[in-house]
């Protein structure tokens, strides 16, 4: 009888071990099997059932029976109560109920749902970052994993019609944290700076003229210069200010966006009201966003057509004629400053292309004046450029050559600069008087003085390099290198 007891409990025992080994592991990146509160209680609930069997088996056959199916009822009984005490994992079987021994319908830990807030289970509140198993890892260290609770309808299924009451106030934090991840639409309005924010900080500079460029200048142009640069300063700041108040209507926006969305999960008659307060003030903040975007928008675009470019360099061309046919001197910086200033106080207009009898007359002398300085330069280069091939008259003479050809190549740069300037200026202004030729013209001639600049460039560079110790000195050290 002892031997039979023995093998039979020895038997049971080895039934609770198949029904742990039924468990399948996590679904995630840990490939180890866990252990859960419920499961260890049912296991020891098991083998004590299983020991009070044993001990009404000596009596009969028909009470070893009745014992196995009272320990049946109170494993699974105390599965459920630990399942429904416990924060961890939510386990069913195929049909709803209890999972029996099989691994076909084993008990199967479910995917993270709601992975914030708290689930209220009858008198205890469990947080969710506390609900987490302790399995041993590597190092005698212990891991945290973190277990999402079940669904209401999971609970309901294997508790038994059982359903946990899950209070408003934890939907709506899982509401609000479920709506702050997903993405907002974002507005159809540029909230970024525009593009064309480094010209309106060149034409501030240009309307900031001090020092030589304020000599030529008369107290007109002065006052003039000052209130166009405290206009523009105006236009800029209030499209800061309308860029600044559109990113603050966003932000609103989506606030209440996100209020609303935790408010629609709770079904009370004060989160209603609170919703409709709510759409109110969200349509009231999108039409001012709409309004704020046209506002924008226009003021975007007065000051992108507030100095057209071909309007700005026909005017600074007409502005240095007056000043030559009155007697005067006006620098090309001053004479830029000017027309931009006149540009953004008086506004662009087509009268500003149009030349008279007076300013057609000096700008034709200015364009023979330039055509002949050009090419007298060019042969002056060249011929410099010549005279240093033969290397006669020793070191002494090629270096004051040498000097000499530097002074001259910056002169001929900045001739070259003021050529092709005045060549787009007179292109668009409007004269009486055939300007293609003398176009023409001005082009071969500052053709030719950039291919004399070039030449003279790559002399000066040879020069340097044959009198620089540092590049012998480097060529030296990977002569050094190369021969080892």
């Amino acid at each position: 009888m002892c031997l039979s007891a023995t093998i039979f409990l020895l038997l049971r025992g080895h039934q609770c071990l198949r029904l742990l080994e039924s468990h399948e592991g996590l679904t995630g990146r840990i490939g180890e099997r866990l252990l859960s509160v419920a499961e260890t209680g049912t296991f020891r609930h098991c083998f004590e059932s299983d020991a009070e069997g044993e001990r009404g088996a000596s009596g009969g056959t028909g009470g070893g029976a009745a014992s196995r199916a009272t320990s049946g009822a109170a494993s699974a009984s105390s599965g459920g109560t630990a399942s429904g005490a416990s924060s961890g994992p939510s386990w069913r079987s195929p049909s709803g109920t209890a999972s029996g021994t099989s691994p076909a319908a084993g008990h199967v830990l479910q995917a993270p749902e709601t992975p914030e807030g708290s689930v209220d289970r009858g008198p205890h509140k469990v947080p969710l970052r506390a609900a987490s198993f302790r399995m041993p890892g590597s190092f005698g260290q212990s891991k945290n994993f973190p277990v999402s609770p079940a669904t209401s309808s999971d609970l309901q299924g294997e508790l038994g019609g059982y359903r946990p009451d899950v209070s408003a106030s934890n939907k709506r934090l899982e509401g609000t944290a479920r709506s702050m991840k997903k993405p907002v639409s974002e507005k159809s309005v540029l909230l970024d700076p525009p593009l064309d924010i480094g010209e309106h900080a060149r034409q501030l500079e240009l309307l900031q003229l001090s020092g030589y460029d304020c000599f030529d200048l008369t107290e007109t142009d002065l006052e003039l210069l000052h209130t166009a640069e405290d206009y523009l300063t105006r236009m800029l700041r209030k499209r800061t200010n309308l860029l600044k108040s559109l990113r603050a209507n966003t932000t609103k926006q989506r606030l209440l966006e996100a209020r609303m969305e935790g408010l629609a999960l709770d079904g009370s008659t004060t989160s209603a009201e609170e919703q409709r307060i709510f759409r109110g003030a969200l349509t009231k903040l999108k039409e001012e966003a709409q309004s704020q975007e046209r506002l924008l928008w226009r003021t975007r675009r007065e000051l992108k057509t507030m100095v057209p470019q071909r309007q700005h360099m026909a005017l600074a061309l007409r502005l240095v004629a007056r000043r030559r046919a009155s007697g005067m001197y006006l620098s090309s910086k001053g004479a830029a400053a000017v027309s931009a200033a006149t540009l953004v106080v008086k506004g662009p207009k087509g009268a500003h292309f149009v030349a008279t009898a007076a300013e057609e007359k000096e700008i034709m002398k200015m364009s023979r004046e330039l055509l002949t300085r050009m090419r007298e330069s060019t042969e002056a280069l060249t011929t410099e450029m010549d005279s240093l091939e033969p290397r006669s008259g020793g070191r002494f003479a090629a270096f004051r050559i040498f000097r000499a050809m530097e002074k001259r190549h910056e002169k001929c740069k900045l001739l070259q600069m003021e050529a092709s300037t005045f060549i787009l200026q007179l292109r668009f202004v409007l004269i009486s008087a055939p300007k293609r030729q003398t176009i023409e013209e001005l082009e071969a001639a500052n053709l030719q003085l950039r291919r004399a600049i070039d030449r003279c460039s790559s002399l000066l560079q040879d020069r340097q390099r044959a009198h620089d110790p540092g590049f012998l000195r480097s060529l030296f050290r990977r002569l050094r290198i190369g021969d080892f």
